[in-house]
């Protein structure tokens, strides 16, 4: 068993990031419904992780992308508007991945370090 640098949920943000980067493609509609579903359960895992750690706005941003992504009561947005929120909540998604690296943490001690400097 190796460890692995990313969490258990930077792997679920940049797998959810990388399916819905695959919509700026045409690919059959039944793609698109996978797409739904997986995107609406990511979204409302991550609405409760959120709320349970009290960081609310996080938490309502999901439960909005778990309303508008949901395949019971379908949308009809257009194409355009798809693609958009297709790729700013894969930009969100990876954002939280990368946010919460170990990386991005030690970019942020040096960063407050060299202000503190000068």
């Amino acid at each position: 068993m190796t460890n692995s640098p990313l969490s258990s949920n930077q792997k679920i943000q940049i797998a959810g990031a990388a399916i819905l980067l695959l919509c700026v493609f045409k690919l059959p509609i039944g793609f698109y419904t996978i797409v739904r579903v997986v995107t609406t359960i990511i979204s409302a895992y991550f609405a409760y992780e959120y709320y349970r750690q009290q960081k609310k706005e996080l938490a309502l941003t999901f439960l909005i992308v778990v309303v508008l992504f949901q395949p019971f009561f379908k949308l009809t947005l257009g194409r355009d508007v798809w693609l958009f929120l297709d790729i700013a909540v894969a930009a969100l998604l990876l954002f939280l991945a990368f946010k919460e690296s170990k990386c991005y943490r030690l970019l942020k001690q040096k960063y407050n370090e060299l202000r503190e400097r000068y």
